[in-house]
């Protein structure tokens, strides 16, 4: 009987997984390589489940060897046999990774034919993209959506690879009004989402053996000009094919406009609801597309009262911020703050300021009027009485008129400096408003968390696992609403040019997971990164994370040691851009300006490593108050104060970890 039991379970499984394997073609499997390929997140956890011989696809161009995607899809495309899935590893994988490979392959496929998807071979493919837009060509064309003029329009919104810039240009020239361009445009996005999703849902079916839980939210956030390609691949120009043109797939997400009805400016954030346990999912997957490491985007998850931020690091997401580079959207939302509203009331009331000034003028009017009423007062009474000098009386009639003069200048002035004061004060009120607008983009009560391994554990339950890209929610909390919001990052302080970034959000429903408990071994060692804006004494970022891991030790000594790092250079170095670096922690100069801290447990004690440095920039540390920086003898910006510098900002660290609560 046990070994019918055997063989029965073992027919069936291998049954299962012929079927798996048949379901997909030679094509779609190479397409599947490709994407794991291109895609180091599922690379490196899904790699080992795909065997080929890679060889042959290496090129070597001025000097460096590259792996060659396209070229080992297509000759495993037609040498099927070349290439060997294990499916039955594949689909015990991650459900999260498998969703994202599912979603990938959907979008790849629609980025194969060059001319677009208006025309494509794929009867229902087309019918099911193509159909929706037809109501909202414009009028003249919505009889006969099959003439010239309307399959140039269409050629041009669904385009996979145009970047929303280019089709609004290109729909310009072809005189469709803003109105009916946004129309068709959100119309394609939904048209391309509602494929993808369904695509993908059956994808994923086919590797993880179920749906449940597979639900798909497409975003884009930025100004639509166009960012990297889909597994980094453009496409190739028609007229010379050794140089490329768009990118792949960026005409494919889901931009979200202002909201006139005419506007077809794209918003710079985007935001969609999702409830965490629709059709079984407690988990949300994110796989990020189009980052620039110079500028960090930043994803926003609201769940009732409370949020759970994620900042990019590379292509994958992180809660951890000093783990990213660049301005985050915390660092611009401090920047703005401090250039559009605190600098500007700062200037109406300080020394010398236009508050000051109009207070004087006031002043001045006020005792020009006190003066006019004593010169009144007295020819008043000089007039009653008898025997005066009529000199006396014209004399300080004379006055009066130099005074009223006098007095009328004063009143411009006051005028003049009273409008100057409201236009200061209304500019300062209206990015006061505009600051609270992008305030409420980080969400209520962003939520704390503690590293645990690979795992972050908010105060509230919730995780996020850092190898597969999950945020998991826990099971009594399930039904809730959630809000993701894709904030993308700005390329200037003004916010007008923004960069461009994507994510495929997908929920999921993933096993429980165990975070691992921090315990002390002798082969315990962490490092933790910090940046500084010049003559900063405190990091730019919170050091929570080196503090909530000292806790997590428990351990029964802590030991810390301050060295210190001062660049020099052999002329006198200066900023290029002053307010850049403040604006900007990670230029070149900005990589100098760090604290590295290194944690290392032998028995029960743990030593602390603190490296902090400079750059070479001359410093009269203006972090310290003017009593700190006279007990140092510091009067002025010198080289010699960089070392200063370096060990303060040392020191501070060692402060904070010599004083941590619960010690």
């Amino acid at each position: 009987m046990r070994l019918l039991l055997v063989i029965v379970f073992s027919v069936v499984l291998s049954t299962g997984l012929v079927a798996q394997e048949s379901s997909f073609t030679p094509v779609q499997r190479a397409r599947m390589l490709h994407v794991v390929e291109q895609t180091g997140l599922l690379k490196s956890l899904l790699g080992d489940c795909f065997a080929y011989n890679r060889e042959p696809f290496y090129v070597v161009n001025h000097g460096i060897s590259r792996f060659d995607a396209q070229a080992a899809e297509d000759y495993l495309s037609v040498h099927p046999d070349s290439l060997v899935v294990d499916w039955a590893s594949l689909s015990h994988q991650s459900p999260g990774l498998l969703a994202e490979l599912a979603v990938k392959l959907a979008l790849w496929e629609l980025v194969q034919d060059p001319d677009g998807l208006w025309a494509c071979e794929d009867a229902s493919l087309c019918e099911a993209l193509m159909k929706p837009l037809h109501r909202y060509l414009p009028e003249r064309y919505r009889e006969r959506p099959q003439s010239k003029g309307a399959r140039h329009i269409l050629g041009v919104v669904m385009h996979p690879s145009r970047p929303l810039s280019v089709k609004r240009q290109q729909m310009e020239a072809l005189k469709v009004t803003p109105r009916e361009q946004r129309q068709l445009l959100m119309a394609w996005s939904q048209a391309v989402e509602r494929y993808v999703q369904a695509q993908g849902r059956r994808y994923f079916t086919m590797l993880a053996g179920e749906s449940v839980g597979f639900e798909l939210k497409m975003m884009a956030a930025g100004e639509g000009s166009g960012t990297a390609g889909l597994l980094g691949a453009y496409e190739r120009r028609t007229d010379d094919t050794t140089r490329f043109s768009y990118a792949k797939g960026c005409g494919l997400f889901n931009y979200q406009f202002e909201g006139q009805r005419s506007s077809v400016t794209p918003r710079w954030y985007a935001e969609v609801r999702t409830v965490a346990s629709r059709s079984g999912s407690n988990a949300l997957h994110g796989a990020l597309w189009g980052v620039d490491g110079k500028n960090q985007a930043l994803v926003v998850v609201t769940r009732g009262d409370r949020s759970y931020h994620l900042f990019p690091t590379g292509s994958l997401l992180t809660p951890d911020q000093n783990h990213s580079e660049g301005m985050s959207y915390l660092d611009y939302l401090q920047a703005v703050t401090a250039l559009k509203v605190e600098r500007p009331v700062a200037r109406l009331q300080q020394e010398g300021g236009l508050n000051e000034l109009l207070q004087a003028e006031y002043e001045r009017k006020e005792e020009i009027e006190v003066r006019l009423r004593v010169l009144e007062s007295e020819i008043d009474s000089l007039q009653r009485m008898p025997g005066v000098i009529s000199g006396d009386i014209q004399g300080r009639r004379q006055q009066i008129n130099v005074l009223l003069g006098s007095l009328s200048a004063r009143e411009r002035r006051i005028v003049e400096l009273g409008r100057k004061v409201s236009a200061q004060v209304t500019k300062a009120e209206k990015a006061s408003a505009e600051v609270d607008a992008m305030q409420q983009l980080l969400g209520p009560a962003p939520q704390r968390w503690e590293k645990q391994g690979e795992l972050y554990r908010y105060d509230d339950g919730v995780m996020f696992d850092a190898t597969r890209q999950d945020l998991i929610f826990p099971d009594d909390i399930l039904n809730d609403t959630l809000t993701i919001r894709l904030v993308s990052a700005a390329m200037t302080l003004s916010g007008r040019l923004r960069d461009e970034v994507q994510l495929l959000a997908c929920m999921v429903n993933v096993p429980p997971v165990v975070p691992e408990e921090p315990c002390l071994s002798d082969s315990d060692e962490r490092e933790f990164m910090f940046y500084y804006h010049p003559d900063a004494i405190v990091p730019t970022v919170s050091i929570d994370s080196l503090i909530t891991f000292l806790k997590g030790l428990n351990a029964s000594q802590v030991k810390v040691a301050v060295e210190t790092d001062v660049a020099v250079t052999a002329s006198r170095a200066r900023y290029a851009d002053a307010c850049r670096e403040r604006m900007h922690p990670l230029t070149d100069y900005g990589r100098q300006r760090y604290a590295r801290v290194r944690v290392m447990v032998a028995d029960d004690v743990a030593e602390v490593f603190i490296v902090a440095g400079t750059d070479p920039v001359p410093t009269r540390l203006s972090g310290l108050t003017k009593q700190e920086r006279r007990a140092l003898g510091i009067h002025h910006a010198s080289v010699a104060n960089n070392e200063v510098l370096a060990r303060q900002r040392g020191e501070y660290l060692r402060q904070q970890i010599e004083t941590m609560e619960g010690r």
